[in-house]
């Protein structure tokens, strides 16, 4: 019966593994973003993207100079 049920211990499957950085969303420049600029909900959104800061980022992100210049859908990184 115990085998039956499985563990009792909730973790994640190898595929939810193998595709969590995928399906997570990241922070990305919305439009343009000049080096510099202040980073703010104007100019910045979440998508999922391979590279970047994460959503639970947003907070610590907005109103932070950006480091480089960002083009359209470019990953946000808080270091150059």
């Amino acid at each position: 019966i115990e085998i039956a049920l499985g563990s009792s211990e909730k973790k994640p499957t190898t595929q939810e593994l193998k595709t969590k950085d995928v399906v997570r969303k990241k922070i990305v420049a919305k439009q343009r973003i000049l080096k510099g600029e202040q980073l703010s909900e104007k100019n910045l959104t979440t998508k999922r993207s391979l590279s970047g800061l994460g959503a639970e980022h947003w907070f610590e992100v907005l109103g932070v100079s950006a480091v480089q210049a960002y083009d359209i859908d470019d990953p946000i990184e808080l270091q150059g």
